[in-house]
């Protein structure tokens, strides 16, 4: 699991807690190889649309997995060398 890390924005769901974190499942079919080491699972970077995720996430999983095949479940856009679901693509 990676932790995308936000900035604060608005005053969260009820007002109770302020949603500053979101994460993305990272997982695999077999073994992995990796083909780089990532030292850290949490990563801080600016919102940005509504559950649209930074690109760096994505060429992260392309750096650690190869030319292995690969899905992005949820998307909103479809992206070069990814099959992609979800309501929006």
């Amino acid at each position: 699991m990676l932790t995308w890390c936000k900035p604060k924005h608005g005053i969260g769901i009820g007002g109770t807690y302020v949603q500053t974190t979101e994460h993305l499942l990272f997982g695999r079919k077999g073994t992995l190889k990796a083909q780089k080491r990532i030292d850290t699972t949490w990563f801080e970077h600016k919102r940005l649309s509504h559950s649209e995720k930074p690109d760096m996430f994505r060429k992260m999983i392309v750096d650690v997995s190869g030319d292995l095949p690969r899905i992005e479940l949820f998307a909103r856009q479809h992206f070069d060398g990814w099959d992609c679901w979800g309501d929006e693509v």
